[in-house]
């Protein structure tokens, strides 16, 4: 239960995160977004609110209720199927799910603080997995680069301004 809970903390960071761009709507469409809140869906309206776009209902639920439903079909195949694959790492497979984050996390290369939190959540997770083991290094990672984030300036670039 613990792994569970250390693996998917990352939608505690999406929800404290997509909550002021729903902030608006009624309580019950908070609680649908929420609910049917992926790490596309999270991506995806994070970029739009960043290029200055309303995130309504209507939008949202029309992203994120396919990528749900999906999610469900496709992990009920894998559960039917899966055990025909013996050795998924021979196929490569499971380098599948970290290139999917990476694809995720560089849609949000464009922000001020994004290197210095990339680099301190990706130390912090390197040391995590070698010292405390998986899954806790997803969630330690992650951890290290909120606090990052919030000790350092707003708009901190890592690069010096001119004088």
């Amino acid at each position: 239960m613990l792994s569970i809970f250390a693996v998917n903390f990352r939608h505690v960071l999406y929800s404290a995160g997509i909550g002021r761009r729903i902030a608006h709507w009624p309580v019950i469409q908070q609680a649908l977004g929420y609910f049917i809140l992926t790490d596309p869906q999270f991506a995806v309206a994070e970029a739009r609110a960043q290029s200055g776009q309303t995130v309504g209902f209507a939008w949202y639920l029309g992203l994120g209720l396919p990528v749900y439903l999906f999610w469900i079909v496709e992990s009920a195949l894998g559960a039917l199927f899966g055990k025909l694959i013996p050795d998924t790492h021979a196929l490569g497979i499971d380098f599948l799910l970290p290139i999917y984050f990476l694809g995720l996390v560089l849609g949000f290369r464009k922000r001020p603080l994004w290197l210095p939190v990339v680099i301190a959540s990706a130390a912090a997770s390197i040391i995590a997995y070698k010292t405390v083991g998986s899954p806790w290094h997803v969630s330690i990672g992650a951890v290290a680069g909120v606090l990052l984030a919030v000790i350092l300036p707003p708009h901190h670039s890592g690069v010096k301004a001119r004088p």
